[in-house]
């Protein structure tokens, strides 16, 4: 039998993995990091923009399952735009919603979709490989800017 739920969850995953967005590079990008999962093969590299305190471009390149290129598009939907103070909150939520964690309160657009991962151990690091190359990227934009 059918969950209507995982269906919708399964759609939307689905058409981040078949339609990414913003996947290029970012020009004049201050945050740029890559990261690899030796278990699978995915690869992900993410560039970013910061301005005024705020991500106000990203792109993500990633190659990989449907989970690990699905969490990178909605990463960049959700985030563009965002003040650096509100990133990690974020973070939180994808971790909280991908491992089955405490949930910050907030809205988190299609990264909800993402929740199925937690049933499936060996998919977390897919689902987590845009976040992992973001946190990098951005602490080293940071020590580069001090």
């Amino acid at each position: 039998m059918s969950n209507p739920i995982h269906d919708l969850y399964r759609k939307v995953v689905l058409d981040h993995y078949r339609n990414p967005r913003n996947k290029r590079s970012v020009e004049g990008a201050d945050v740029k990091a890559e990261a690899f999962n030796a278990v699978c093969g995915d690869h992900v590299v993410l560039e970013g923009r910061i301005q005024d305190g705020r991500l106000v471009d990203i792109g993500v390149k990633a190659r990989g399952c449907a989970i690990s290129v699905a969490s990178g598009s909605i990463l960049t939907e959700i985030l563009t735009g965002q003040p650096l103070a509100d990133v990690e909150r974020i973070h939180s939520a994808a971790e909280g919603i991908v491992r089955g964690g405490e949930i910050p309160p907030g809205d988190y657009g299609d990264l909800s979709a993402l929740e199925g991962v937690r049933s499936f151990p060996v998919r977390l690091r897919c689902a987590m490989l845009a976040w992992e190359a973001l946190t990098e990227g951005l602490a080293r934009a940071g020590s580069e800017a001090s």
